[in-house]
């Protein structure tokens, strides 16, 4: 009933006069939100092994070459279930979310509720509530699809290049053609969260971990300080993003290992965490410096972040630029900051 509710919804036809249409506006806007909240809370009671029929239900609208095809994507992000009730099916569900961002013209919509979609069965397969997932093999959507919601086009080399195959074809080209087509943050949210969690101890770090690290050094030159461009406050989100993401990571596992519990997904090693701070850390220290100030907010936000990662390393790296910034003439225009 709630599925068959949100097609007559989006389906009803809507040829009043224009009048009508603008008074009903706000409304139709309210219905519309208080309808998917209600969604939301309603598929934690839904039963398990209901996925497929969800799946089911919204693959004929599925089509990018249909009307339906936003709302199919609507529907999926609102409807799949999460936890236990998604056992046995979380491959199947990345499979067809998967297939969804591989469209070159994929709207902003069309990926936020994608990769709201992914990140919740992420989430649900590294606590152990459902079946394991390989990320690794997703690794180049999430990379180039990530550009293109923070929009920023990437030069990218033969050998990335060759790692991307096929979804080389959706790294952005230019980054002003993307300047108000990705304005939503919780993308990038969601596409940090699936970077970080879908990295495994055990796999060697040229999996996912290493697209991650790629994905961080194609965005170095977009973080300078003097950059202030539609795309600043996209990447500085993202920045923390990560952090928090690496934070929480950490944390649950440090939790698992004093409980006795096995995850999933093998911890972080030290190696791992060092390598990401490494390619972590300058990014949010020019960031710490960037003229806008959202950037810098969500720099220092990250700084927090990552000091829990591992404290001697980020401390000892900011207390030397600190140190810099008081002690160096070309240097000391900083020294606010980074205290």
């Amino acid at each position: 009933p709630l599925f068959d509710a949100l097609v007559r919804w989006h389906f009803s036809p809507r040829h009043r006069p224009f009048a009508d249409r603008l008074l009903a506006h706000s409304a139709l806007r309210k219905h519309a939100a208080e309808l998917g909240s209600l969604a939301v809370s309603a598929r934690e009671h839904f039963a398990p092994g209901c996925a497929p029929r969800v799946l089911d239900a919204v693959r004929p609208m599925l089509c990018p070459h249909t009307a339906a095809f936003g709302f199919g994507s609507y529907a999926l992000a609102l409807l799949v279930p999460s936890g236990a009730r998604l056992a046995g099916s979380a491959a199947a569900v990345v499979r067809e979310v998967v297939a969804l961002c591989a469209h070159t013209d994929a709207s902003s919509e069309l990926l936020r509720n994608a990769f709201d979609t992914l990140a919740r069965v992420c989430k649900s397969a590294f606590v152990g509530r459902v079946e394991r997932v390989e990320w690794a093999e997703h690794a180049p959507m999430l990379y180039t699809r990530t550009l293109a919601a923070l929009g920023v086009a990437a030069v990218l080399d033969e050998s990335t290049m060759a790692v991307l195959g096929a979804h080389a074809r959706l790294v952005p080209a230019e980054a002003s053609a993307l300047s108000s087509a990705f304005p939503m943050l919780s993308l990038t949210k969601r596409a940090a969260r699936l970077l970080v969690l879908g990295i495994d101890g055990d796999v060697p770090a040229a999996d996912a971990l290493s697209r991650l690290l790629q994905l961080l050094r194609a965005v170095e030159t977009f973080c300078h300080p003097s950059n202030d461009g539609w795309w600043v406050v996209r990447l500085g989100h993202f920045l923390l993003a990560v952090a928090k993401a690496a934070e929480w990571r950490l944390a649950f596992e440090a939790r698992a290992a004093a409980d006795g519990r096995r995850t999933p997904y093998a911890p972080l090693r030290p190696e791992h965490v060092d390598a990401l701070l490494d390619a972590l850390v300058p990014l949010v220290l020019n960031a710490v410096h960037s003229k806008n100030g959202m950037m810098r907010a969500f720099a220092r936000k990250a700084v927090h972040h990552l000091t829990y990662c591992k404290p001697e390393r980020v401390g000892a790296f900011f207390a030397d630029h600190a140190l810099q910034a008081l002690t160096t003439e070309t240097a000391v225009h900083q020294a606010e900051s980074m205290l």
